[in-house]
């Protein structure tokens, strides 16, 4: 994670590009961390991702490995570590960022100036790491004055302001807490105690600003001063004291005047991209979909679920081809967990004698495998998070060996797995033109003495759910066609004639391992391909607009683009038919 953040730095990221590092190599160290979630750097430049970036960093980075040193000898490599990073382009003072870079490479190079002042005898020996946590604890107090501007208006703190020649002054936040200041409460150093000590109290501070208003008052041609009612909370605020410090009558009347009934609230400061009172929708407007260059000729199965949700971000995943990718994860989401479990069981198919073995048989295959896989795709020291949910998986996998050995019993044998259709192949005729299919089927199992077959999907969710309540709403309507679409893409791979649709759940509960078929007649049939029908035929029409409100679930990778639960996004009331504009 720390590697990773290094990389994001934007000057780090410059630098890399003038070592002739580019391309898109940040999204395959992203792709990569999601992928295998290491926690070290370990073994790294051996996997088959772009790693010169890795190169390059250990190489910027090899003197500060060393052993600990005396605090002022390190104070070059530091300085060359800066120079290396933030000097490999002119820098102009007179443009930002250029000028506040240099200003904080100056702030810096003063502190190692200090540290190489440090008497002999009191230098302290540090990591490099430690040292530069030193220098970053110094400097990130300072602070770095913007570039003058002559027609700005001049801000000044309280005790500047009597020093100050303008004729004209207005003081802000003139309020009891801020003028005077009081401190009471103070744990080591109350105020009775400040006062036994004869340092700074109270009465002192008073005095103080008391003799700042009064040379204010005296020595300015305009002077207005402005105490709060309330807070930005809304909280009651009090008026300086020192407002109060004039004869009875004139005291009253700033009393009466303060405390009176407030006025009505001002209209807020209007700033850019805030909602407005009376406003009805953003002014964001989510992006339109484009007429596509070509007309697309082939679909997945498992895209007509998305289209099914929302032709939008159907429109942005698959055709746009847009995806989100970052290195947060700290442990395998779902779709990891799935795919970890599809490795493993891809295995069994390739070993027909283990498959139709005894129990005790498959499990220990599989637990080889798991083992064998773990360690490909995490290293020999995977992550805590990692290991937990590996023996989440090995309990499931032990539970399907039960399940493998009583359908292997049935003269149920594995004919194929991972099985593609080939190109081309796999269709469904639309029109009278052809939509070809594409997918990976998981599993399609032959029972040996009556020739039926059995499509099976793989699920690992934490929950069993059967192929009807995945696929249709209870109403009866289609929101995912990839099981019944699976009868079309058999045909790709030679398969003719009627079969089978079920799951191979492996959900937390481990007694509910097992197959639940689907059980659809033909008119289900029939209804599932309608569906698809339509669907193919919006999407070549490129009916990709609007986007879905509410959104479907799971579909917080677009939530931005989409505006999901933005206040009043300017679709609501656009015309919805006809596609794009």
């Amino acid at each position: 994670s720390a590697f990773a953040a290094l990389l994001r730095h934007p000057w780090v990221n410059d630098w890399l590009a003038a070592q002739g590092i580019t391309g898109d190599w940040l999204s395959e160290i992203d792709r990569y961390r999601a992928e295998h979630l290491p926690h070290t750097l370990d073994g790294f430049s051996a996997l088959p991702v772009r790693y010169t970036a890795y190169q390059a960093i250990e190489s910027l980075c090899r003197e500060l490995r060393d052993k600990p040193r005396l605090l002022a000898e390190w104070t070059q490599p530091i300085l060359e570590l800066v120079v290396k990073v933030f000097g490999h382009a002119p820098l102009n003072t007179d443009i930002e960022p250029d000028r506040t870079v240099l200003a904080s490479c100056n702030k810096i190079r003063e502190v190692l100036d200090e540290y190489r002042q440090v008497p002999a005898e009191l230098m302290p020996s540090l990591q490099s790491t430690e040292v530069m946590r030193l220098v970053l604890r110094q400097v990130d107090g300072e602070t770095i004055p913007p570039p003058p501007d002559h027609g700005a208006i001049e801000i000044l703190g309280w005790l500047e302001l009597a020093l100050d020649d303008a004729p004209a002054l207005v003081v802000t936040g003139f309020n009891e807490g801020n003028v005077p200041a009081s401190l009471n409460s103070d744990l080591f150093l109350p105020n009775q105690l400040r006062r036994e000590l004869d340092i700074e109290d109270n009465d002192r501070r008073y005095a103080r600003d008391a003799y700042t208003l009064s040379v204010l008052a005296a020595s300015k041609e305009y002077l207005r001063l402005i105490a709060g009612r309330r807070s930005a909370d809304g909280d009651p605020l009090l008026p300086s004291r020192l407002l109060f410090t004039c004869d009875d009558p004139t005291m009253a009347k700033r009393v009466m005047a303060f405390f009176s009934a407030e006025p009505a609230s001002l209209a807020g400061a209007i700033i850019l991209g805030k909602l407005q009172a009376g406003q009805e929708q953003s002014r964001l407007e989510v992006p339109r979909p484009k007429r596509l260059a070509a007309p697309i000729a082939s679909m997945r199965v498992t895209e007509f679920k998305d289209y099914l949700g929302c032709p939008y971000r159907y429109y942005l995943r698959h055709v746009l081809k847009l995806e989100s990718l970052d290195d947060s994860a700290q442990e395998l989401d779902g779709a990891a967990f799935g795919s970890l479990a599809h490795e493993v069981l891809h295995t069994l198919g390739k070993d027909p004698e283990v498959a139709a073995g005894k129990a005790d048989v498959i499990g220990k295959y599989l637990e080889a495998q798991l083992a064998a896989v773990v360690r490909s795709h995490f290293g020999k020291s995977p992550m805590p998070s990692i290991l937990v949910q590996v023996e989440q998986l090995r309990r499931r996998l032990a539970a399907l060996a039960q399940w493998q050995a009583a359908w292997a019993a049935q003269g149920w044998r594995i004919e194929h797995v991972e099985v593609s259709p080939t190109e081309g192949k796999a269709s469904l005729d639309v029109d009278g033109q052809p939509m070809f299919l594409r997918g990976r089927i998981d599993r399609i199992d032959v029972q040996e003495s009556t020739g039926k077959r059995m499509i099976f999907d793989y699920k690992t969710s934490d929950g069993a759910k059967s192929p009807e309540k995945a696929h249709r709403k209870k109403s009866g309507e289609w929101i995912d066609l990839q099981l019944p679409l699976y009868r079309h893409l058999v045909a790709g791979i030679g398969i003719e004639g009627p079969v089978e649709l079920a799951y191979i759940n492996l959900p937390k509960d481990i007694s509910a391992v097992g197959h639940l078929a689907a059980g659809w007649t033909q008119a289900d049939f029939d209804d599932a391909d309608q569906t698809a029908t339509d669907v193919i035929r919006r999407v070549r029409a490129e009916e990709f607009w609007p986007p879905t409100n509410p959104p479907p679930v799971f579909s917080e990778e677009f939530a931005a683009i989409c505006q999901d639960d933005r206040f009043a996004t300017a679709i609501a009331d656009e015309e919805t038919e006809g596609g794009n504009p």
